[in-house]
Protein backbone atom coordinates (compact mmCIF):
# COMPACT_ATOMS: atom_id res chain seq x y z
CA UNK A 1 0.00 0.00 0.00
CA UNK A 2 1.39 3.11 -0.85
CA UNK A 3 0.74 5.52 2.09
CA UNK A 4 3.06 2.98 4.24
CA UNK A 5 5.31 4.23 1.88
CA UNK A 6 4.40 8.08 2.55
CA UNK A 7 8.07 8.90 2.55
CA UNK A 8 8.00 8.54 -1.35
CA UNK A 9 5.72 11.07 -1.67
CA UNK A 10 7.59 14.44 -2.01
CA UNK A 11 5.60 17.93 -1.77
CA UNK A 12 7.49 20.64 -3.72
CA UNK A 13 6.33 23.68 -4.99
CA UNK A 14 2.83 22.62 -4.34
CA UNK A 15 3.24 19.55 -6.28
CA UNK A 16 3.08 15.80 -5.03
CA UNK A 17 5.81 13.79 -6.87
CA UNK A 18 5.84 10.29 -6.23
CA UNK A 19 8.81 7.59 -7.02
CA UNK A 20 7.85 5.39 -10.48
CA UNK A 21 8.75 2.47 -8.86
CA UNK A 22 5.64 2.83 -6.13
CA UNK A 23 3.40 4.50 -9.11
CA UNK A 24 4.60 1.36 -11.07
CA UNK A 25 2.86 -0.71 -8.41
CA UNK A 26 -0.92 0.69 -7.64
CA UNK A 27 -3.54 -0.62 -7.74
CA UNK A 28 -7.11 1.74 -8.41
CA UNK A 29 -7.83 0.76 -4.53
CA UNK A 30 -4.33 2.86 -4.24
CA UNK A 31 -4.85 5.47 -6.23
CA UNK A 32 -8.09 6.04 -4.59
CA UNK A 33 -6.47 6.12 -1.05
CA UNK A 34 -4.00 8.32 -2.05
CA UNK A 35 -6.39 10.84 -3.37
CA UNK A 36 -8.30 10.71 -0.14
CA UNK A 37 -5.25 11.28 1.39
CA UNK A 38 -3.85 14.30 -0.35
CA UNK A 39 -7.78 15.77 -0.58
CA UNK A 40 -7.11 15.54 3.39
CA UNK A 41 -4.23 17.52 3.19
CA UNK A 42 -5.87 20.12 1.17
CA UNK A 43 -8.79 20.23 3.55
CA UNK A 44 -6.07 20.92 6.03
CA UNK A 45 -3.97 23.43 4.67
CA UNK A 46 -7.14 25.67 4.00
CA UNK A 47 -8.34 24.98 7.23
CA UNK A 48 -5.43 26.69 9.40
CA UNK A 49 -5.78 29.47 6.67
CA UNK A 50 -9.17 30.13 7.10
CA UNK A 51 -9.57 28.92 10.83
CA UNK A 52 -12.30 26.23 9.84
CA UNK A 53 -13.95 27.76 7.27
CA UNK A 54 -15.30 25.87 4.25
CA UNK A 55 -15.51 29.54 2.86
CA UNK A 56 -18.58 29.78 1.75
CA UNK A 57 -21.14 32.89 2.23
CA UNK A 58 -22.27 32.67 5.76
CA UNK A 59 -25.96 32.38 5.84
CA UNK A 60 -27.17 36.16 5.79
CA UNK A 61 -29.60 38.13 4.17
CA UNK A 62 -29.12 40.10 1.03
CA UNK A 63 -28.99 43.75 2.77
CA UNK A 64 -25.64 42.43 4.66
CA UNK A 65 -24.25 40.64 1.70
CA UNK A 66 -24.84 44.21 -0.33
CA UNK A 67 -23.59 45.92 3.10
CA UNK A 68 -20.38 43.88 3.22
CA UNK A 69 -19.63 44.75 -0.60
CA UNK A 70 -20.50 48.16 -0.11
CA UNK A 71 -18.08 48.14 2.98
CA UNK A 72 -15.39 46.30 0.85
CA UNK A 73 -16.21 48.89 -2.29
CA UNK A 74 -15.36 51.69 0.20
CA UNK A 75 -12.42 50.54 2.28
CA UNK A 76 -10.44 47.85 0.42
CA UNK A 77 -11.08 48.06 -3.00
CA UNK A 78 -8.28 50.60 -3.46
CA UNK A 79 -5.83 48.89 -1.28
CA UNK A 80 -2.47 47.89 -2.86
CA UNK A 81 -3.62 44.11 -1.64
CA UNK A 82 -7.16 44.47 -3.59
CA UNK A 83 -6.48 46.80 -6.89
CA UNK A 84 -5.71 44.60 -9.38
CA UNK A 85 -7.69 41.75 -7.80
CA UNK A 86 -10.15 41.69 -11.17
CA UNK A 87 -7.07 40.67 -13.01
CA UNK A 88 -6.48 37.42 -10.73
CA UNK A 89 -7.47 34.24 -12.52
CA UNK A 90 -8.57 32.90 -9.64
CA UNK A 91 -11.34 35.36 -8.99
CA UNK A 92 -13.58 33.92 -11.74
CA UNK A 93 -16.93 35.18 -11.14
CA UNK A 94 -18.40 38.78 -10.04
CA UNK A 95 -21.70 39.63 -8.31
CA UNK A 96 -24.01 41.73 -9.82
CA UNK A 97 -26.68 42.91 -7.92
CA UNK A 98 -30.46 43.95 -9.55
CA UNK A 99 -32.40 46.07 -8.16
Amino acid sequence: MPLDKIDYLMEDNDLVKMDQDLWSQLTLDNIFELQEYIDKRIEDYFNERTGGCKMAIPDMSREDIIKALNKFDQNYRDTEEWIDFTLDKRHKYRLVILD
